[in-house]
């Protein structure tokens, strides 16, 4: 493991409590188990794990048991186009995508599941290993488009056939070929996740004058209605990607580098199908 990888791994490791690690199993248990039986509620089991046919036949809340599986897919669908090398800041799109699948990728092995991941048009099969994470994150600093999600090529990870799977789509991009979400969505879970940097909708004063200029500072650099109407066709386009996503029951994450990554993740996975 390379110097850089090895920090990272410390930086992620540190931060995967046990309270983490509960709250990724529990988001996504319905999709990795395997239904069991039936019992009465108890206060504090999740409202997602009740059944409310037999419920409303009984007339008694009853919740699901489930019998976990230990062989269980997490596909990692990662945009590498050269956008991701954009930076304001401290961090490039790329290093916070590194942070979210190493993050991501860690909670998964770490409560007993397989990971795996489609990049460069490469499928890289499912192991339940550190070394398979560290093949990946090798993978995303070869830049090359994914599969394209976003120009509508994306067709070549159909042959592999993936079923019953979790699928983190990790991209900047705002252009989704939701004829692939869809294909994908039919048997599997998809959660896509939007990583932006923080100047991208926000067009910051202390952006421009820091790291920026030239042609940029320009365009915008003290013309309020441009600025004005940039963030407001963003702030479309962002919306309208939720709405298409919602349509196809696309989870949707966006995140920038100012957002505390762990902190959303443990937001999302608590709140996640409530």
């Amino acid at each position: 493991m390379t110097s850089k990888y090895k920090n990272l791994e410390i930086t992620i490791k540190k931060k995967l409590s046990g309270d983490f690690l509960g709250s990724f199993q529990s988001a996504f248990k319905w999709l990795w188990s395997e239904f069991d039986s039936l019992r009465e509620y108890i206060p504090g089991d999740s409202i997602k794990s009740i059944d409310w046919k037999s419920t409303a036949k009984l007339w008694d809340v009853h919740v699901k048991n489930y019998e976990e599986e230990k062989n269980l897919k997490v596909l990692f669908l990662i945009d590498n186009s050269a956008s991701l090398s954009f930076w304001s800041e401290d961090k490039t799109k790329r290093e916070i995508l590194e942070e979210v699948f190493y993050l991501l990728a860690q909670s998964s092995i770490s409560t007993g599941h397989s990971v795996g991941s489609f990049i460069n048009n490469t499928f890289i099969d499912f192991k339940k290993s550190e070394d398979n994470i560290i093949r990946i994150l090798n993978t995303i600093n070869i830049q090359s488009p994914l599969l394209d999600l976003h120009q509508g090529r994306g067709k070549e990870i159909k042959k592999y056939n993936i079923k019953n799977s979790l699928i983190f789509v990790l991209t900047d991009s705002l252009e989704i070929d939701t004829a692939q979400l869809k294909y994908l969505g039919i048997s599997n879970e998809i959660v896509l996740v939007n990583i932006f940097d923080f100047f991208e909708n926000n067009l910051t004063k202390e952006n421009f004058e820091t790291n920026f200029g030239g042609k940029i500072s320009a365009l915008f650099l003290g013309k309020t209605k441009k600025q004005k109407n940039y963030i407001k066709m963003r702030v479309h386009k962002i919306n309208a990607l939720k709405k298409t996503l919602k349509k196809l029951k696309v989870e949707y994450l966006r995140l920038d580098n100012r957002d505390d990554i762990f902190l959303q993740f443990y937001k999302f996975f608590n709140s996640y199908k409530s």
